[in-house]
């Protein structure tokens, strides 16, 4: 009899957390549409969403008229319920978000820092720069007046070597400063809350299955083409994450074993033909060897070339910063293709400034993608471009705690 009565109670609970992640991947919706989404049995459906309308987890959302019989009444996921705190720390930012309960920002903060240069190579440095992020937690929470008991906890997005189950930066941005650093436990200690840490680009990958694209794919890769190159990887509706937690650094995928040395270590990695500082090396080099372009004006002039005037010349249309991001889009096609040779997801979706401040890197990309997939690929991925927001990484990482809470929170 005891038997029994647990697996009413667990079939009960998967009934809850069933009709809750409907009703955030589709809601509002009805009841008799929910019933009829996951045949559940009426009563039961009725029942239950007394219940969750009694804790305040759902609201009803108004009358659906219809041009006959009763008009049905939606309901929704609360979004005043519970809040849920998303931060991305790069080399250049830490930016933090608080969510309601369906995903909407209340507060936001971006705080400019180069850590490389606030670290200085000094290990004590790290506290400060984690005092840093304390800081900015708490100014989002202040900001929103919102009560910590309400707060579901803390998703945390680095670059980089994250163990996820430890709660462990083993090395940021794969720089060799900030290693191993605990900051799972040192957020978790301080603010009483959960914390969850991840790759950034593992949660950009969640932002865009679970919170925009969720019912079109089940696989997909998420590639970020930026300060380095990254990829989050969904099989299956779920983020593969390897042995370890050490998955999708497509950055380090060897494309040439006599390459350039990378700053991790090895030679010819993806990261060393299309990443930031890969673009402005290559450029500088093809300078100093006396290619023609307009930024032999800047360089007369004693300025920096940087990776934003290489941009601007290359959509002024000038042939060596073009030429360039060429030389990028081939190497980055082929790295993709590689991936998906692999893997054959539906999708892939591209984001990162390389696409943003130079709009036709996308179709070469794309273009040299389609050129190197293997021919007996059944079907080619559908691709997607994502441009950057200052929201999306971060609530990506809000979504860590956002989905864990859908997926075991005993309703």
């Amino acid at each position: 009899m005891p038997q029994e009565l647990s697996g009413k109670t667990r079939s009960r609970v998967e009934s809850k957390r069933q009709i809750m992640k409907l009703l955030h991947l589709k809601g509002p919706m009805s009841r008799t549409d929910i019933m009829k989404t996951l045949s559940i049995p009426k009563p039961t459906i009725t029942r239950i969403i007394e219940e969750l309308l009694a804790k305040g987890l759902v609201i009803e959302t108004g009358y659906y008229d219809t041009t006959v019989g009763r008009k049905p009444v939606f309901v929704d996921i609360n979004p005043n319920a519970y809040y849920c705190i998303g931060v991305n720390i790069s080399r250049y930012t830490i930016h933090c978000v608080l969510v309601d309960f369906k995903l909407n920002i209340v507060s936001e903060r971006m705080h400019n820092v180069n850590v490389r240069t606030f670290l200085q190579g000094l290990p004590e440095n790290v506290d400060d720069y984690v005092s840093l992020i304390i800081k900015n937690i708490e100014k989002v929470i202040n900001d929103a007046g919102i009560q910590k008991e309400r707060i579901l906890g803390i998703g945390l997005g680095s670059p980089g070597f994250v163990n996820t189950n430890e709660g462990i930066i083993h090395d940021f941005a794969l720089m060799g400063i900030m290693k191993d650093l605990p900051i799972g436990k040192i957020l978790s200690r301080y603010f009483g809350m959960k914390v969850i840490i991840d790759n950034n680009a593992n949660a950009r990958a969640l932002n865009a299955y679970w919170c925009d694209m969720q019912t079109a794919y089940d696989n997909m890769i998420f590639i970020i083409c930026s300060e380095g190159i990254g990829s989050g990887i969904i099989v299956n509706g779920e983020i593969m994450r390897g042995y370890n937690n050490y998955s999708g650094e497509i950055g380090h995928t060897t494309l040439n074993i006599t390459g350039k040395r990378c700053h991790c270590g090895k030679f010819g990695c993806l990261e060393t033909y299309c990443s930031h500082e890969a673009i402005e090396k290559i450029v500088d080099e093809q300078l100093k060897l006396g290619k023609q372009s307009n930024l032999q004006k800047l360089v007369k002039q004693g300025k920096k070339i940087t990776f934003d005037c290489i941009c601007a010349s290359a959509c002024e249309g000038d042939l060596l910063c073009v030429e360039v991001f060429e030389y990028a889009a081939a190497a980055l096609g082929a790295g993709i293709a590689n991936l998906l040779a692999v893997l054959n997801t539906q999708a892939v979706f591209l984001s990162g400034t390389l696409f943003d401040k130079f709009p036709a890197f996308y179709d070469m990309v794309i273009r040299n993608v389609k050129s190197r997939l293997p021919p007996a690929l059944p079907k080619q991925p559908d691709f997607i471009l994502q441009k950057v927001s200052g929201t999306h990484y971060s609530s990506g990482a809000a979504a860590l705690i956002h989905r864990y809470y859908f997926e075991n929170e005993v309703f």
